[in-house]
């Protein structure tokens, strides 16, 4: 009877540890089942999938944007946009840079357009966004340190790069104010706010003197 009754314990022993072998078994491998699904489930990361600044990516200063120009502002904080992206020529005329009165500059920025950037989309640059131009593409001359009162941070350059000229180019902002014109007849102009990109400076010029545009874009 004890013989009988030992043995079915041993055997009961050897059942349950069979079956909690078989349970870790089972379990071990669906384990990693389901390791190797949540792999293949994973969202793919934004960079992992070829998006480039043009195309919907991150983007920063110098990179091609998505209206056909180049990223020259990056925002610290995020608003209704993040980027700002220059136009990749100034407003042309059959091909050819052209100056205009600051009366029309607005319209002719407003209507340029790119392949990927319809008209309506661009605009005349602030003062300060044209100020971060010049220190992009014409900076680093040495000899107008005497103009210094009038630069933010760009010393101007006689061969600005981007295809910009050593010359004048309109901003948006109105000075509101008038200026004494040269000559025999001096008098006095209303003036809106532009800058040199030869000297790096910028200065309040005569409204109906024509300069160049640059037009520019903002985008999220």
């Amino acid at each position: 009877m004890n013989q009988l009754l030992s043995n079915k314990i041993i055997t009961g022993i050897v059942a349950l540890a069979l079956l909690v072998g078989v349970g870790v078994l089972i379990s071990s491998r669906d384990t990693s089942s389901i390791t190797r699904n949540a792999a293949l489930v994973a969202p793919t990361a934004p960079d992992a999938i070829g998006l480039t600044c043009a195309t919907g990516g991150t983007c920063k200063v110098g990179d091609a944007g998505p209206g056909g120009g180049t990223v020259f502002y990056v925002a610290d904080t995020p608003q209704t946009w993040t980027y700002l992206e220059a136009a990749p020529t100034d407003y042309q005329v059959s091909g050819e840079r052209a100056r205009v009165t600051w009366g029309a500059a607005a319209d002719v920025a407003n209507n340029y357009s790119t392949s990927t950037a319809s008209a309506g989309q661009w605009r005349l640059p602030s003062k300060d966004e044209l100020n971060e131009l010049c220190k992009i593409h014409s900076n680093g001359r040495t000899d107008t340190t005497r103009w210094a009162h009038t630069q933010k941070g760009c010393t101007g350059s006689t061969s600005p790069t981007g295809g910009f000229a050593a010359d004048y180019y309109w901003s948006s902002l109105d000075c509101s104010c008038t200026v004494l014109s040269s000559g025999q007849y001096s008098q006095y102009y209303p003036a809106a706010w532009a800058q040199y990109f030869s000297y790096g400076t910028q200065g309040k010029l005569i409204k109906d003197d024509p300069f160049f545009v640059r037009p520019v874009r903002a985008f999220k």
